[in-house]
């Protein structure tokens, strides 16, 4: 149980501290997003390349629904994120 108490409050401080570490980072927040985005993208191909996984989740059928609320999901969070960050800026 002292395990899973020990991974809670690493991801707390390894996820927290995110804010800090960005501030130091001379980039507005769009090029810091952009490079978070192609970072972690980079990594998650390069862990299915060596996991040798296969892509399979469009071949469900019952996940269409799911997949066009993701969808709007997506876009909606974008337009929150431009919008946040214009009037951030602003002030």
């Amino acid at each position: 149980m002292k395990n899973v108490y020990f991974k809670y409050i690493v991801a707390l401080l390894l996820f927290g501290s995110k804010g800090i570490v960005a501030s130091f980072v001379l980039l507005n927040s769009y090029e810091i997003v952009f490079f978070r985005t192609l970072i972690g993208s980079l990594f998650l191909i390069i862990v299915f390349a060596l996991t040798k996984s296969k892509f399979g989740f469009w071949k469900r059928k019952s996940t269409g629904c799911t997949w066009s609320f993701l969808g709007r999901q997506w876009v909606v969070a974008g337009f929150y994120y431009l919008r946040h960050t214009h009037k951030s800026e602003l002030a």
